[in-house]
């Protein structure tokens, strides 16, 4: 029979009966007990402490400004442990086409950057009592309960993509009061080596003023 000029066709239905006194579930046999896992350990060098109120210290710092390419330091909140910030890093003209614009350009891997990679970008770090990090070499996380050797600057994730990233950081421990020396070169962005300085006197201060929600 046509209907509307479509052919209609018969269906066949199968209906499914469940004894009412029986549900599937009732059969799918001992379910284990799952382990009881002891609570994982939140150390400082992991990032900030749980329920405490940072001190905050406002301003940014520009690392570094081209035609082609911006660096920008924010956010910085301070703790008794560490300082957190926020990283943001913009290309003016991305080449869309390249994977170099969608991976974080200033992040090592296990294995160690590629040095001789211009879209790498270089970062480090000189402190007041003569300390320093860099992202050439990788995170020195061994046993996760030894605290490694400091001082450390850890991704705690962000977004970005298309040129535009902007990733929150755990740097432990607390940098010294003093100036912190920030270096950047990043060759495929026409940067050469340059630094810029940070005075990590107000984010010393600014860590006293931090709180727990909850005091013990």
């Amino acid at each position: 029979m046509l209907v509307s000029g479509v052919r209609r066709s018969a269906v066949s239905h199968r209906t499914l009966n469940y004894s009412p006194k029986m549900s599937f579930f009732d059969d799918v046999g001992e379910i284990p007990e799952l382990p009881v896992l002891p609570e994982p350990v939140m150390h400082p060098w992991f990032g900030p402490p749980e329920f405490v109120i940072a001190g905050s210290v406002p301003g940014s710092t520009v690392v570094f400004r081209n035609e082609k390419a911006a660096l920008i330091f924010d956010h910085f909140n301070a703790f008794q442990t560490g300082l957190q910030f926020t990283l943001n890093l913009w290309i003016r003209e991305p080449d869309l086409k390249s994977r170099a614009q969608w991976d974080p350009p200033w992040e090592s891997h296990d294995f160690g950057p590629d040095l001789d990679n211009p879209d790498f970008l270089r970062l480090g770090m000189e402190f007041a009592d003569g300390s320093k990090w860099t992202n050439l070499r990788p995170l020195p996380f061994g046993n996760p309960d030894e605290p490694p050797p400091g001082p450390i600057v850890v991704s705690q994730g962000g977004g970005g993509g298309r040129g535009s990233w902007s990733f929150q950081q755990w740097m432990w421990p607390l940098p010294p009061a003093g100036e912190i020396a920030v270096h950047a070169t990043w060759p495929a962005q026409g940067v050469g080596e340059t630094s810029v300085t940070i005075d990590a006197t107000p984010i010393v201060e600014a860590a006293r003023r931090a709180e727990a929600v909850w005091p013990s």
